[in-house]
């Protein structure tokens, strides 16, 4: 499902769970898609609002969430 970079961005997001155990039907979902979407919203676009590179990490995190 999620890349390893995928992984090490979520981490370093504080989000340490163990991916190989969250299946589609997993709580943790939820609080990924979250923490995601903030950090995207705060961090991941430019003043154009166009992805900049922690936008796209974003985008792909959440483009793989079942």
């Amino acid at each position: 499902m999620l890349t390893k970079e995928q992984i090490q961005f979520l981490q370093k997001l504080g989000l340490d769970y163990d991916y190989s155990k969250i299946n589609e039907f997993s709580d943790e979902w939820a609080e990924i898609e979250e923490r995601v979407g903030d950090e995207l919203m705060y961090e991941g676009l430019d003043d154009d609002y166009a992805p900049n590179e922690i936008g796209k990490m974003c985008y792909s995190i959440l483009d793989a969430i079942p």
